[in-house]
């Protein structure tokens, strides 16, 4: 399964596609402005940030917004069966203004975009995923910038470098 977003903000509404075939079919599974989540109103952002997901839990992470009303955390259920999502949006809330967002067993790390917002520090954090659903984020940390730079993305390679890059 391969998911991903388009990044747009000004010619339509920015979207999740989704293959399960390697590309001989895609299909639209998150439409902004459209798609409804649990609570029944549309998801509503400017766009997309970063999709992640979790093949095991057959889970999916979006983070999305860039202002107050927008920064929220999607999270999409699957059902084999009925071979749909259920989405359902957390937020709008500061501590969910998250550049990338990543699983690995029980532990989820966030990049984080928290220049400038009392309380709440830009850098590498993590949490335990069961905790997220609740929006419980924790405070932990294996990186907390002392100049609240805005970060949008951590990569690590076989060499055990680490990039945390700015926004």
């Amino acid at each position: 399964t391969l998911i991903w977003s388009d990044y747009n903000t000004a010619v339509y509404n920015s979207r999740v596609w989704m293959t399960q075939d390697r590309g001989k079919t895609i299909k639209c599974i998150l439409k902004n402005k459209v798609t409804q989540s649990e609570s029944g109103e549309a998801i509503n952002v400017r766009h997309f940030h970063c999709t992640f997901f979790d093949e095991k839990e057959q889970t999916l992470y979006i983070t999305a917004g860039d202002y107050d009303y927008e920064n929220i955390l999607i999270i999409g259920n699957y059902s084999k069966e009925s071979e749909k999502f259920t989405f359902k949006a957390l937020g709008p809330e500061d501590k969910y203004k998250i550049g990338m967002m990543f699983v690995k067993d029980e532990l989820a790390f966030f990049v984080t975009d928290y220049a400038d917002l009392e309380g709440l520090y830009s850098g590498l954090g993590y949490c335990y995923k069961d905790n997220i659903k609740e929006g419980d984020f924790g405070n932990h940390y294996l990186y907390k910038d002392k100049d609240d730079t805005a970060f949008l993305a951590y990569y690590a390679d076989s060499n055990n470098n680490h990039i945390l890059l700015g926004d």
